[in-house]
């Protein structure tokens, strides 16, 4: 049985999961970043000191679901928290005109009836 091993780059033991030194040691001497181009690459790097969260959910945990989008991006965080059910933050009222619209297209409806499968909480947030 092995004990110990790296995997794409993280070694995994009964310690847990963590970046391979080597590789460590590689990011820390890069030069100092000089235009945009090298900043972007420094960064790009510097996401692989951290070792990923490779962990399956509790299923019995509730979710929390933090969209957010712009004119040129979109994001969401999914993360765990006591609670029934799972909680989505929205910064707009979208979803909850979906749910109270009575005579929606069959396109609206489908997605009524798929979100309504999950016991889901909206709660707004304060957008910017």
């Amino acid at each position: 049985m092995v004990r110990e091993g790296i995997v794409l780059g993280h070694g995994i033991s009964i310690k847990g999961i963590e970046v391979d030194r080597a590789k460590i040691d590689v990011i820390e001497k890069l030069a100092p970043p000089t235009n945009v181009k090298g900043v972007r690459s420094f960064l790009g790097h510097s996401k692989l000191k951290s070792s990923p969260v490779i962990v399956a959910p509790d299923w019995k945990l509730p979710f929390t679901l933090m969209c957010d989008a712009s004119d040129f991006t979109i994001g969401g965080v999914l993360g765990h928290q006591k609670g029934p059910e799972v909680i989505v933050y929205i910064d707009h009222s979208a979803l909850r005109y979906l749910f109270a619209k009575k005579d929606a297209n069959p396109r609206l409806l489908c997605w009524s009836l798929l979100l309504q499968e999950f016991d889901l909480e909206i709660k707004d947030k304060k957008g910017t």
